[in-house]
């Protein structure tokens, strides 16, 4: 483990977000699987970090590292947000590269609160080196207003079987339709190029499909681009649960193993329907 970042008596206190890590990687990989834009929400709560990123008021990634996976972590507020730049933050965690240490990088988070910089301090062998990363005014994010009480489908598949799925459809498309069947059973993905449509059928008996909790048959359409955006949190993730509310909201939840504490961390994108099929 490394050390070498003491905390000093009553260092925190100064602080409103003050959190340790003993390795960088984990925060650097979950900010990685939201970066689909520039600049990102960055917020403290008593649970701990959530990162936000939104596109177009239609989609929307949350990065969330809970409480647990810090060495260290106070807040003074019930929410301390800023808005920040992303693709800095992470360039900033990834500062000593990708080499693989038998000790990993540390990291100190800093925030003093308006008009200071969110500052980082990482320690790779006996290394330290400061990013003073610049802070603004938190943009509202959208409401998705997904409710657990509106959810009419929930199904939980492992990653590999839906990388698998999304891996032969045909993206030529702007489009893709996702189909939940009570009748059938499935779960269907298809897309309309100009060769011709695609469809992958996942039945509920599948080994990739965990669970399978189908109300109704729904049939949506949602931007491609929107999966794109997710990619990254699919690639690292072990399952993903699949949630469409009845007015065809989707929310997909990707839970992404941590080996270094042998614990889960969560990432979460809800996509707005491009258009309903009745």
């Amino acid at each position: 483990m490394n050390t070498t970042l003491i905390t000093r008596s009553n260092e925190g206190e100064k602080y409103l977000l003050y959190a340790k890590l003993d390795n960088a990687k984990i925060l650097y990989n979950l900010a990685k699987s939201v970066n689909f834009k520039e600049h990102a929400v960055f917020c403290a709560l008593d649970s701990g970090l959530k990162i936000s990123c939104e596109d177009a008021k239609s989609t929307q990634g949350i990065a969330f590292v809970h409480t647990d996976l810090f060495q260290e972590y106070s807040v003074k507020e019930d929410c301390v947000c800023i808005k920040i730049n992303l693709s800095v933050l992470i360039e900033c965690l990834n500062i000593f590269g990708s080499i693989v240490n038998s000790i990993p990088t540390a990291l100190k988070i800093c925030y003093e609160g308006y008009g200071h910089p969110l500052s980082l301090l990482l320690e790779d062998n006996g290394i330290i080196t400061e990013c003073n990363i610049k802070t603004m005014e938190a943009d509202s994010l959208v409401n998705f207003e997904f409710d657990f009480d509106r959810i009419i489908n929930k199904i939980i598949i492992k990653s590999e079987g839906l990388k698998e799925a999304l891996s032969e459809i045909d993206v030529s498309n702007d489009i893709i339709e996702i189909v939940i069947s009570i009748e059938k059973q499935f779960l269907r993905l298809s897309s309309f190029g100009l060769i011709g449509d695609t469809h992958i059928d996942i039945p509920a008996s599948s080994d990739y499909i965990e669970s399978f909790d189908c109300k109704k048959t729904q049939v949506n359409r949602y931007k491609v681009s929107f999966f794109r955006n997710s990619l990254k949190a699919l690639v690292s993730s072990s399952k993903v649960a699949l949630r469409i509310t009845d007015s065809g909201v989707m929310g997909i939840q990707f839970l992404i193993p941590i080996p270094e504490l042998s614990k889960m961390a969560f990432v979460e994108f809800y996509f707005c329907p491009d258009e309903e099929i009745e």
